[in-house]
Formats: structure tokens, sequence, C-alpha cells
């Protein structure tokens, strides 16, 4: 019995190349690995949000503190000059000292000192408190008359800036460095740090987590304070939490859309695989009919000939 040759033995038939589609692990495993590929495309978009957010923030703080801190200089500028126009204390000392004090509620006292370590004029807030005289002798006796200096103060938080205006005269800011930053400012999410050579002068803001947990980052922005009297560094942090990364809703949504969307392929698939399955029965099932119909007729033509032969052999 004859047979058709098969047009191309070596390709496998469709259904074979697609039976992996009705596999629940392909199905599993391809879902997973959108979930994964989400996953890190989510907490690599949000930590870069986050990054430009804190670095915004750091920035904008770095020039308003800078600013605060340049003015800090031109009230001790503006002090000196007056203490020097007067041989002893006077009302108007006072009065430019309270008006200062009104205005800028940063800065708490504000002290006029005869050296050595004598207090000869006080000015200060509700909260304030006048200097340590012996302190800021010691402080202010190296330095030339004319230079302003960075000083500790007593207060968590606080500090002061000093200049000796000649050999016998000096004056004193006590600065709330909480007060540097006004209003809302500081966002919610931030922790500020202002620390100077010596250590941390104050922490404000947002409480860094008691624990680390299965997962805790730090985005960070650090840069000095632009002032040659006051040496502040700048520190803004946000600590960021695996949920903030990788927020529950949205990946549960892009969860199930995918598995849906996944499913529904799948389905198409094995719709297009179907009716794959069925051409190649339709053709198989014609190229049967054709081989029939062929060795029919080839059958046929045998018994003619075979008649044709026994006709011609009874005529001789």
């Amino acid at each position: 019995m004859m047979r058709l040759p098969n047009p191309d033995p070596a390709a496998p038939p469709m259904h074979r190349r697609l039976t992996f589609l009705r596999s629940s692990a392909a199905l599993a495993g391809g879902w997973l690995l959108l979930l994964a590929a989400f996953g890190v495309y989510s907490a690599a978009s949000h930590w870069q949000a986050f990054e430009q957010e804190v670095s915004e923030s750091g920035r904008a703080l770095q020039r308003a503190i800078s600013q605060r801190v340049a003015q800090h200089d031109a009230h001790l500028t503006g002090l000196s000059a007056l203490g020097l126009a007067q041989a002893q204390p006077s009302e108007d000392f006072d009065l430019v000292a309270k008006t200062i004090l009104r205005f800028y509620p940063r800065i708490v006292a504000i002290d006029l000192i005869r050296l050595p370590a004598e207090v000869v004029s006080s000015a200060t807030s509700g909260d304030g408190s006048t200097a340590d005289p012996s302190q800021v002798s010691r402080a202010v006796d190296m330095l030339t008359p004319g230079k302003a200096a960075y000083g500790a103060d007593a207060k968590p938080g606080h500090y002061r800036v000093m200049k000796r205006m000649n050999e016998t005269m000096a004056v004193s800011l006590d600065i709330d460095g909480a007060k540097l930053v006004e209003g809302e400012e500081l966002p919610r999410w931030a922790t500020l740090r202002l620390s100077t050579a010596e250590g941390l002068l104050l922490e404000i803001g947002a409480k860094p987590p008691a624990s680390e947990g299965f997962f805790a980052r730090t985005v960070s922005f650090d840069a000095p304070i632009a002032s040659a009297t006051q040496p502040l560094r700048l520190s803004l942090q946000r600590h960021v939490t695996l949920a903030q990364l990788l927020p529950p809703l949205p990946f549960a949504l892009f969860a199930a859309i995918s598995l849906a969307g996944l499913v529904l392929v799948r389905s198409l698939m094995k719709h297009r695989q179907d009716a794959a399955l069925a051409r190649e029965a339709a053709e198989a099932a014609s190229r049967r009919e054709a081989l029939r119909q062929h060795e029919t007729k080839l059958a046929h033509a045998l018994r003619i000939n075979s008649m044709g032969e026994m006709a011609s052999g009874i005529a001789h």
C-alpha cells in the first residue's frame, strides 16, 4: 500500500510545541516571575523617589538654615558696633537686643560682657539664660578684636555665637538650634540632626525605629551649613520600610490582574491549540481520503490491466 510522504518529517506537530501551555506549574512560574519583576521595579522606583525627596528637602533646609545663621552674624556685628559706640551700657543696647529677641525667637539671650568675666547687660526671652561669664571669657580670650567664634551652651540643643569687640568688651548670642527650622519646613517623615565638631547638637523630627526589623533602610542627606562662625552640619534622614518600597495594595492589585491576564492568555492559546489540532485532524483525514481514492483508482487500473492481459491470452 502506498503512503504519502510527510512534507516535513523533522517538524513536530503544533500540539506538541504548545503542550507546555497546559502545565499549571509553567503558569505559576510565569506568574511568579512577573511578580518578582514588578516588585523589583516598584522598589527601585520608590527608592529613587525617596532619594529625590530627601535631597530636595535637605537642600531647601540647608539654604534656609544658612540664611538664618547669617542673620546671627549680622546681629552680632550690629550689636558690636552699638557697644563700641557707647562707653557705658545704656538703654539703647537693651532696646535693640530686646527687639532682636522679639522678632528672632531662635535667639533666646543676648549678653554684653566686660572682660574679664563680668556681665554688664543681658536681655533674655522667656526661655533664655545669661551666659556664664567665665565661660565666655575663656572662649573669647584668645580671639583678636573683631573676631567672632562659636561656643557651647549649657542648655541641650543650644549654642552661642560670641564676638570680641575690643580688649575689654564682648557680646554673646544664645541660639536655640531647634528653632532654626520653622513651621512646616521639616517634613513629617524626616529626622533632622544638627552637629558640630564636638558631636551631636540636637535631633528633632521623626524618631528612628526602635528595631530594624526584617527590612529597614535609611535615605540620607548630609551637608554643612554655610557659615564661618557657626560650624554646623545638617543631616536629614528618612527611614524606609519594606511596605513603603513595595506598597501592599498596588502589589496585590498587580498580582490579581497579572494572574487574570495569564489565565486569559492560557485560555486563548488553548483555544488556538484546539483549533490547530482540529485543522491537523481535518488535513490528516483529507490525506487519508486522497490516499484511499488513489489506491482505489490504482486497484481499478490493475484489474483492467489484468482483464486486458486475460483477453489477449484467450485471443491467442
